[in-house]
């Protein structure tokens, strides 16, 4: 009985102590991710040195936060935690309440109406308000101008032209941004018709049909369309804008896919960079756009404007131009607005995709290349030309891409974006192509390809929660490097 006794007892207290032993091996496995890492071109050697992270979330509470070494045998590290919603200043807080999203609205000049928008529309008019559904629309004043130039239970079709009832496309800008960071003064919907002045070109003409109801009957109703076919150049318009601690800086490009179709000559102060110093009251940072005024003047006439952007670090504005042939890098000082180094890069070569680091560029071109700019001591210089044909990745700003440059080899990491990465890529070339490409994926995404046949994680279907953090979902870091993300204010 009493060898009974001291077995039971034995067995009680090796139960009680794998308990704590049990859960803590749980506990540690929920928080880790598993990489699978397949080499499909090269040698690992070429990835020495390479640092590749990524972060993911689950509904604003579970982070985690992964690291793995291509080419290594080492073992992925993830940083796991949990914050409840009522905690303040999350992992991705920070990030976000300095990331100010800036959008062009373009009107629209396609849609249907009905009796209700005519009669909207018509007292907007008289009152001049500005709406984002009507007043933005470049169809509702030739339909309205038809419409009362009708007959009751009347159906008629005209082709006109919109520069029959605007001088200018009608613009606006709108901010969202974090309330806790930064705010404008007046609404919201500022237009910016008397400043970025586009005369609309006599050839953009409208189909419109209007139909008339009746007292008592069916209701009015109309419905415009292009009378060309694809986008109006106006579709077309790109923009870029940059927010630092003191300033906000605009600029409208003067290429609309890579023709001069708008005529940019008529800015109130002339073509260029425009900006709005900030002002600061107490914690609130205020954006007064009624300030907003040219402060860098640009000849649209010989220079074809595709990207800005802003340099941080070095505290200067680049510009990506078209020129007298050549592909062109100017350098603003961001304090005195003087440009202080302007680089002929290449002969002309239209430009794909481009990636900002504090201390590279790198500009990816038609023609299956990726240009390499960096910053030295003495200023910007192009280092050298890598050929990407070999490349079946996608290398896009759009769909998460990030580069790391060491002054000899390009690091290229693709992810898929807004979700917990179901593959993702790692490739390393440098000017003389390709020297290492593999593909990896995670333990859940590997055990559903083989039941599945599909690239759907676990997580993914059950949970489509789980998502990339918004600011940068991946990183890549070459040894003792500064790890760092690209440039935050781009375009939209």
């Amino acid at each position: 009985m009493r060898r009974d006794f001291a077995i039971m007892l034995a067995l009680l207290i090796a139960a009680v102590g794998v308990v704590p032993w049990a859960h803590g091996t749980v506990n540690e496995a929920k928080d880790q991710v598993e990489i699978r890492e397949t080499i499909l071109y090269g040698d690992s050697f070429w990835a020495e040195g390479l640092e590749v992270g990524f972060n993911s979330k689950f509904k604003d509470q579970i982070f985690w936060d992964t690291t793995f070494w291509p080419g290594t045998d080492k073992k992925a590290e993830t940083k796991f935690s949990y914050y409840h919603p009522m905690m303040e200043n999350t992992p991705d807080d920070q990030a976000e309440q300095k990331v100010v999203t800036v959008k062009l609205h373009i009107p629209s000049d396609e849609f249907q109406m009905y009796d209700t928008s005519f009669a909207y529309i018509q007292e907007l008019e008289g009152t001049n308000e500005k709406d984002g559904n009507y007043y933005y629309n470049l169809m509702y004043r030739p339909v309205v101008d038809l419409r009362d130039r009708m007959e009751e239970k009347e159906t008629r079709t005209e082709v006109v032209s919109l520069s029959q009832y605007y001088d200018y496309y009608p613009m606006a800008l709108t901010f969202d941004v974090p309330m806790r960071y930064i705010k404008t003064q007046g609404s919201i919907f500022d237009t910016l018709d008397d400043i970025f002045r586009i005369p609309i070109p006599e050839d953009h003409k409208m189909r419109v049909t209007v139909e008339r109801g009746w007292s008592g009957g069916k209701k009015d109703s109309a419905e415009g369309e292009r009378v060309s076919k694809g986008s109006s150049p106006i579709y077309r318009l790109e923009y870029n804008y940059v927010l630092t601690e003191d300033s906000f800086y605009f600029l409208i490009c003067n290429q609309v896919d890579g023709e001069k179709t708008l005529d940019f000559s008529q800015f109130r102060d002339g073509y260029g960079i425009y900006r709005v110093p900030l002002e600061q009251t107490g914690t609130m940072t205020w954006l007064p756009l009624e300030q907003l005024e040219l402060c860098y003047s640009i000849d649209e006439t010989a220079v074809t404007v595709y990207s800005f952007q802003w340099n941080e670090e070095r505290e200067e504005l680049l510009l990506l131009t078209e020129e007298a042939g050549s592909m062109w890098l100017t350098i603003i000082d961001e304090r005195t607005l003087d440009t202080i180094q302007k680089i002929e890069l290449v002969s002309w070569v239209y430009p794909l995709d481009l990636f900002y680091y504090p201390d590279f560029l790198a500009i990816k071109t038609i023609e299956q290349q990726i240009l390499i700019v960096a910053a030295e001591e003495d200023g910007w210089k192009l280092q050298c030309v890598i050929p990407t044909d070999e490349l079946s990745m996608s290398i896009s700003t759009i769909e998460g891409t990030e580069l790391a440059w060491d002054g000899k080899r390009l690091a290229i990491a693709t992810g898929a974006w807004g979700n917990l990465p179901r593959e993702m890529e790692v490739a390393i070339c440098t000017e003389d192509g390709l020297l290492f490409y593999a593909d990896y994926g995670t333990k859940e995404e590997e055990a559903t390809l083989n039941t599945e046949g599909n690239n759907y994680t676990r997580w993914q279907r059950y949970d489509p929660g789980v998502e990339m953090q918004s600011a940068v979902p991946i990183t890549v870091t070459w040894e003792n490097e500064t790890k760092g993300k690209g440039i935050l204010c781009v375009r939209d």
